[in-house]
């Protein structure tokens, strides 16, 4: 039951972890049938801590893992994160901590900027951006992502594998996005406004990097 069950492995008494511990927690959710929010720095501007392609997760009973922050916005995201599961539909917050209050809060000059994150409730044909997420992972393929961050396609977009020679593979459509926004995907990573029918939409292009694989070799201690 939501609220009883015990915390999935991955977030067990976790706040920051790596994008491998959140693919992680992605799959162990999936598997287990909980409700979550993958949350994803789409642009930034100026100063930030984390930048475009980093990820968070939050799940209503078991809390977030991962961060975007030097620890400022945590609380707001995972507020947004839980509005978003509520509404049932993504939504983009942007983080505005260009002005001088923020000197004032303590966060200092790591978050003199601004930071849209969109947040992605694992619902419907949304589900689709986790999916995309997943299988680059488990390919260890760059993932690149056009996505939508304003107006009533938030969250809609399109996602493709970059091979290490850079080739990319088919252009898989995310919550029946207009065919339009697949081109960003040969852009430079970056925000644009992108005009569909009587609206012009903030998109962004993004790559989101496999996590490095090491392999240690020694003997002894």
């Amino acid at each position: 039951m939501p609220g009883t069950a015990a915390p999935t492995t991955a977030l067990a008494g976790a706040w920051a972890g790596g994008q491998r511990a959140i693919i992680d927690c992605l799959r162990e959710l999936r598997a287990e049938g909980r409700s979550f929010a993958t949350c994803l720095v789409a642009h930034t501007e100026g100063s930030s801590y984390r930048k475009p392609g980093s990820l968070a997760v939050v799940a209503p009973d078991t809390g977030k893992l991962g961060v975007i922050s030097g620890g400022c916005l945590e609380a707001d995201l995972e507020l947004k994160a839980r509005e978003a599961l509520e509404a049932r539909a993504p939504r983009c917050v942007v983080f505005d901590t260009l002005g001088d209050d923020d000197a004032l809060f303590g966060s200092g000059s790591g978050c003199r900027g601004r930071v849209h994150v969109l947040i992605v409730p694992d619902l419907g044909d949304h589900r689709a951006f986790a999916d995309a997420l997943l299988e680059a992972a488990a390919r260890g393929s760059a993932l690149r992502l056009a996505l939508a961050l304003t107006g009533p396609r938030t969250g809609q977009g399109y996602s493709a594998l970059e091979s290490n020679a850079g080739q990319m593979s088919e252009r898989r459509a995310i919550a029946g996005a207009p065919p339009g926004l697949a081109a960003l995907l040969d852009d430079a990573p970056g925000a644009r406004f992108l005009h569909f029918g009587t609206d012009d939409v903030l998109c962004a292009s993004l790559v989101v990097r496999p996590s490095p694989a090491l392999l240690l070799v020694g003997a002894g201690p």
